[in-house]
């Protein structure tokens, strides 16, 4: 069993899950299956992180593999800030917070073999610690994907955020600058067997 068979409707009604666009460029086929296919940080937008990874794997060739890259859930600042602040932040009615953690214990309940690479990432959030700062102010919003995050929320989840982005597991001072451990992570993902 390596995967659906693909038939000439395929791209015109999509399976729920399919939350991407498939470029003709990006997929390889052989008999009709899809050998390996893309998800990159797009599995913060479904419903069902698990549901769509298994849909997935199940469009694969026998010796397909599914590559998602999501925020680390061990190393990054940004799945910290998450796991800490989901309730406060991140839209429930997705997955918005939905870490590589996340990714690989659904795959380890479902004893699926995958390969798991780090992708050092850091950006320069100086800026967010200095009040009224427009670029700085664009940086919360984008970290806490919150619009307006400094104008809206309340004083002491501004202050919690503030904090734990200064937080040295995660942040380093680097000449006068702030910056934020904001590693991603490659899964490999075998198809389902």
């Amino acid at each position: 069993m390596g995967g659906v068979t693909l038939n000439n409707d395929w791209f015109s009604d999509p399976h729920p899950y399919l939350y991407f666009k498939v470029l003709s460029d990006e997929v390889l086929y052989h008999n009709n299956m899809i050998v390996p296919l893309y998800s990159i940080q797009m599995l913060y937008y479904v419903k069902d992180p698990g549901a769509t990874v298994t849909f997935y794997q199940s469009l694969l060739d026998r010796n397909g593999k599914l590559l998602i890259i999501l925020v680390s859930g061990e190393s990054s600042g940004w799945g910290k800030l998450w796991r800490t602040f989901r309730t406060q932040l991140c839209n429930t009615e997705i997955s918005q917070s939905v870490t590589t953690g996340d990714i690989k214990a659904y795959l380890d309940s479902k004893t699926t073999s995958y390969q798991s690479y780090k992708l050092p990432s850091q950006m320069d959030i100086t800026e967010c610690f200095t009040e009224g700062d427009q670029r700085g102010e664009l940086l919360l919003d984008f970290l806490t994907q919150v619009l307006d995050f400094s104008a809206t929320a309340p004083p002491e989840l501004k202050r919690g955020v503030l904090d734990l982005l200064m937080t040295p597991d995660y942040s380093k001072e680097v000449d006068g600058r702030v910056i934020f451990n904001n590693t991603l992570e490659v899964l490999v993902v075998d198809p389902l067997q």
